[in-house]
Formats: structure tokens, C-alpha cells, sequence
């Protein structure tokens, strides 16, 4: 691979004239891909400083890899974790209860990481080696189990962090309030927490269209078929009922709220 530094232009098909410190070469090619490449956005009231706060470029590249790596939960956020990190050098474990979704890891990602059943005491065992302990789980509707408790901070390497991706449901760890992207991070007994709500919201236009190429199938579908018709037809709208007619039709709120459910079905004769 040869590496050209310098300011490029397209000057004709197939053709890219770079202009660097030795002068201007033309660099011909059938095909070109462009690859704009990507800023960090900076938060008001957090800047990057490469030390606490770090942007993509100082996580790429930081003076020292957190050696050991949990990730609790093997979803898409849990598995880009382990995936990133692995990548970097970092020695990673990841813990799920499904035994299915385990063995489609070790499938996939064969063996690129560790994988485990989690339970509590494998859960302890591995964060009290962690560095950086990743909560990424989630039961949908319902609240984040609490995995590690204040009294296990105690237990944990002194200066290790907590990422609590589920904080959206409450947060995995005891320790765990919802924080701002103004002010994200904490300090509780000598761990690191990152407990930030709505992750997302730090590049909102980004994350606006991604959720509305996601959504919109299902907005069309209620706006022309009205909101009965449309989760007749699909069931998985019909899936995303909560409520209707004062009647609470998802059983995991109700059982966090002990409040009586329907089922969704149900809910569509009333």
C-alpha cells in the first residue's frame, strides 16, 4: 500500500491530482473511493481532553488499552464493544444467559472473543479483573436486573469504569444514575461511571433519520390503514401495543408496575 499525504482533486475520470509539501502528482486509477472520513462532535460541558473524556480517535489510540474487558449482554451495543476492543488488543469476555445466543458468537465470531454463561458468581469473578465493564443488557419493557451491587465496588481494581448502556431501564448497576451528555461521568467509590441516557442524542440528526427509515414503514401503515387495521395485519405492530381503552397490554410493565395486563390481541376487540 502506497501512502500519499496531501490535498486531493479529481481532475478527470480515473485521475486524482494530491498536492503535498513535494508538489502536485497525478495518481491514476479505475476505480476511486472516496472516504470522507469522520469529526468528533465536541459536548459543551465535556470536552475531550484524551485523559477522562476521550472522542473515537483517543479510544483508537489511547496510551494504554484497558488490558481486560467485560461486557455483560450480547447484543448489538455489547458485541460492537467487544468486537472494537478485541480488535485493539484488549482481552474480552462476554456473558449472556441464552445458550442459543452464545453458540451463534461462537459461530460467527469464532472465538475472536470470550464468551460465557452469566451468572453471578462468573459475573464477579470476571469484573473483579476488568478495567472497563460494559452493562448492555436488556429484557424489553421491563427494568435492567441490577448485576453489580454498591457493596461490589469494593471488589472491583481501583480506578476501574462502569459503562451502563441499559440505563434507559434503569441502569444495571446499583450505582447507576441516568447522566447528560453535558455532564456524563461520576465517580462512586473510586469506579468511573458513564450512565448517560439516550446515547444516541449525542449526534441527533444522525440518529433522527436512522430511527425514521426504521419507523416509517409502520407510521405509513397506521396513517392509511387506521391503528386497529394496521396491527391487524402485522404482528409485529401488534407486538408494540401498550395501551388501549385504559387497559395495560404489556405484561413486563405490568409486572414492574403490579398493574393487571390483556394481551394485545384482546386489546384489538375492545
Amino acid at each position: 500500500i502506497a501512502v500519499h499525504i496531501g490535498t486531493g482533486r479529481l481532475v478527470a475520470p480515473g485521475k486524482l491530482e494530491v498536492t503535498g509539501d513535494k508538489g502536485s502528482e497525478t495518481l491514476e486509477a479505475r476505480d476511486i473511493i472516496v472516504a470522507t472520513g469522520a469529526r468528533a462532535r465536541e459536548l459543551p460541558a465535556a470536552k475531550s481532553d484524551g485523559e477522562r473524556i476521550w472522542t473515537y480517535r483517543h479510544a483508537m489510540t489511547p496510551q494504554e488499552m484497558p488490558s481486560k474487558l467485560l461486557v455483560i449482554g450480547s447484543g448489538a451495543i455489547g458485541i460492537e464493544f467487544a468486537s472494537f476492543y478485541n480488535d485493539m488488543g484488549a482481552d474480552v469476555t462476554v456473558l449472556d444467559r441464552s445458550i442459543n445466543r452464545l453458540r451463534y458468537l461462537d459461530d460467527v465470531f469464532g472465538g475472536t472473543f470470550k464468551s460465557a454463561f452469566s451468572d453471578a458468581a462468573t459475573t464477579m469473578d470476571l469484573a473483579r479483573q476488568a478495567d472497563l465493564i460494559v452493562g448492555a443488557v436488556l429484557i424489553p419493557g421491563a427494568a435492567a436486573p441490577k448485576l453489580i451491587s454498591r457493596a461490589q465496588l469494593a471488589d472491583l481494581k481501583p480506578g476501574a469504569a462502569l459503562v451502563d448502556v441499559a440505563i434507559d431501564q434503569g441502569g444495571c448497576f446499583e450505582t447507576s444514575h441516568a447522566t447528560t451528555h453535558h455532564d456524563p461521568i461520576y465517580t462512586v467509590d473510586g469506579i468511573l461511571h458513564y450512565c448517560v441516557a439516550n446515547m444516541p442524542g449525542a449526534v441527533p440528526r444522525t440518529s433522527t433519520l436512522a430511527l425514521g427509515n426504521a419507523t416509517l414503514p409502520f407510521v405509513l401503515a397506521l396513517a392509511d390503514k387506521g391503528w386497529r387495521q394496521a396491527c391487524t395485519d402485522d404482528r409485529h405492530l401488534l407486538a408494540g401495543l401498550n395501551v388501549h381503552a385504559g387497559q395495560l397490554t404489556y405484561a413486563a410493565v405490568g409486572v414492574a408496575l403490579g398493574l393487571p395486563t390483556i394481551t394485545a390481541a384482546q386489546a384489538l376487540t375492545i
